[in-house]
């Protein structure tokens, strides 16, 4: 069976998606599209022909424009996505498992916010991304939690804020800190 390599990873995308939360399917769907660009008239050829230096490409394409880890997430993906290949014989070794990772031993490491960066933030910051902050300062909530906050999460009699996260699904109850609690009241 002959399938380009834009044929094999739609129906590897596709057969991925219900084993995925729809999170991680998006991601990998948008790597895979950006790799089949970058490709451009070979993802229509035939997949036999993608070689280890495709994706070396690729991958030394991606390395002036994203961090080095997201660059290996993007090699992650594709070495994934043709390991279906492989056990169709198609290629007799991964050409992906040929390109060598990035080394992110030198990366930046993350910190919290000092508390006169905080106060230059918030003085810029407009009323709802003001309230977003607040919430990420207070509560440690990521941005997309933060997000899909509504009055049903908060409590004030108890004083407390119940959420369940997208990322993992895990209930958290979580105490309200009085400045939180006073910018909620200011509403």
């Amino acid at each position: 069976e002959r399938k380009t390599v834009r044929e094999h990873f739609t129906s590897w995308l596709k057969a991925f998606e219900s084993e995925q939360s729809e999170g991680t399917f998006i991601r990998y769907e948008g790597i895979v599209n950006n790799f089949l660009a970058f490709l451009n008239a070979k993802a229509g050829g035939n997949l036999a022909a993608l070689k280890a230096e495709d994706v070396e490409r690729y991958r030394d394409h991606l390395q002036d424009r994203v961090a080095p880890s997201t660059v290996n997430t993007h090699l992650k993906v594709i070495r994934v996505g043709l390991e279906k290949a492989v056990k169709q014989s198609i290629f007799e070794r991964n050409p992906a498992r040929l390109v060598d990772n990035l080394d992110t031993s030198d990366r930046h490491e993350r910190r919290a916010f000092s508390l006169p960066e905080l106060r230059k933030l918030l003085a810029v910051c407009g009323e709802d991304w003001k309230t977003a902050v607040t919430f990420g300062i207070y509560s440690g909530l990521r941005l997309g939690d933060i997000q899909s906050l509504t009055w049903a999460n908060l409590d004030l009699q108890q004083r407390q804020l119940t959420n369940r996260t997208q990322k993992t699904g895990r209930m958290q109850i979580l105490p309200l800190a009085k400045p939180l609690l006073r910018h909620i009241e200011s509403f």
